[in-house]
């Protein structure tokens, strides 16, 4: 970490900025015109080692987050589906809930057997 803030700091301003608004999705033509630079600009910051790494650790911080936040949400709807299963007022509810429950263990078991096809395909030279 110290390594990244130190990186971080080496850039200017409008290398920081860029940094920002590439993080958000912005292409480097959108990214040139709104901190007053020319494209090639862009384009020669995002070849530099250091502006690069930045950007891909920006962004894997960026997706772990995500990821926390998708897991307390499934945590959450996860516990409301089981209290839907044990507590629903008619069977149907009851029904539709596991249905769903199973429908998803069943995709993730399967997301699963893809990748470890894919793994063994791939360690074997396969495709």
């Amino acid at each position: 970490m110290t390594n990244f803030v130190e990186n971080f700091k080496k850039l200017n301003d409008k290398q920081q900025t860029a940094l920002s608004l590439l993080l958000i999705g912005d292409n480097n033509k959108v990214v040139a015109s709104k901190i007053g630079v020319d494209e090639n600009t862009i384009y020669r910051w995002r070849t530099d080692p250091v502006f690069k790494q930045l950007l891909i650790d920006l962004r894997i911080q960026a997706l772990q987050s995500i990821e926390i936040k998708l897991h307390t949400l499934g945590d959450k709807a996860l516990n409301n589906l089981l209290s839907i299963l044990d507590n629903a007022e008619n069977e149907n509810n009851q029904l539709k809930a596991s249905t769903f429950i199973l429908d998803r263990i069943l995709q993730y078991q399967q997301l699963e057997l893809l990748k470890r096809i894919d793994n063994i395909e791939e360690r074997l030279d396969i495709k």
